[in-house]
């Protein structure tokens, strides 16, 4: 509530009922315009090999059809967000966004280790910080929807919910090795291994010393592995495999 500063706009990302009403409530307390995503929107979509192309409407301009550059269903909330975001800027500042632009900006992001493909030694890499129980579920309602079911890497830190963020994960593995990160705050093995007990009791589980040696491990099985549980862990296979 704090960023909200009178007469600023804010535009509204669609949230749970009792957040929009905690924004609604600090945004009219400070007299700050309110624009709510959703509202006056008209959005017509398809899902194809793990990307959503978009119809737009908006009520000041119409957009697509545009292929979302990140993957996912939960971009779609966040396209809508960005979309509501440029126009508000361009019709309140000096600031000029064409459609155009907004169009690129949704084909052409870029965010290194969200629901990130990359591939090593003929294996495709599924690469995802899921580092909070939030990302870890909209990670597994990707893969439960693309792949069904998928050999995981996990590191994570030590500070973290690690239970909380392998619990939704769970049901989407196939098995589970867990790895190391290039980091005093990561959780030692023992951590990790006393986690998963909790949280994943039924998927069978290994160690690997390196996040190379575990996607490796995972690989076997000749299908797409997913690396999770930390952005440090994504840097490091990203780094190694660059």
């Amino acid at each position: 509530a704090g960023i909200i500063k009178p007469g600023v706009p804010i535009v509204l990302a669609p949230n749970p009922a009792e957040v929009e009403e905690i924004v609604r409530a600090t945004a009219a307390a400070r007299r700050a315009t309110l624009v709510a995503a959703g509202d006056g929107t008209d959005v017509t979509s398809s899902f194809e090999e793990g990307r959503l192309t978009l119809r737009l409407e908006t009520p000041r301009g119409r957009y697509g059809p545009v292929t979302l550059g990140l993957r996912g269903r939960h971009q779609l909330a966040n396209a809508l967000t960005m979309v509501r975001l440029a126009e508000t800027i361009d019709a309140t500042t000096a600031i000029g966004i064409p459609p155009s632009a907004i169009e690129s900006g949704l084909r052409d992001v870029d965010w290194p280790g969200r629901l990130q493909l990359v591939t090593w030694q003929g294996a495709t890499v599924l690469v995802d910080g899921a580092h909070n129980p939030s990302g870890a579920r909209a990670l597994a309602a990707y893969v439960s929807e693309v792949y069904g079911r998928l050999p995981f890497v996990f590191a994570a830190m030590r500070d973290k919910d690690i239970a909380g963020i392998l619990a939704p994960l769970a049901p989407v593995m196939t098995s589970l090795t867990l790895t190391t990160i290039s980091t005093p705050r990561a959780a030692s093995f023992a951590e990790l291994d006393a986690a998963a007990a909790r949280a994943a009791p039924g998927v069978p589980r290994s160690h690997a010393a390196s996040p190379l040696e575990a996607i490796d491990r995972a690989a076997q099985g000749g299908t797409t592995v997913a690396v999770a549980g930390s952005l440090y862990l994504a840097g490091d296979v990203l780094a190694a495999l660059s």
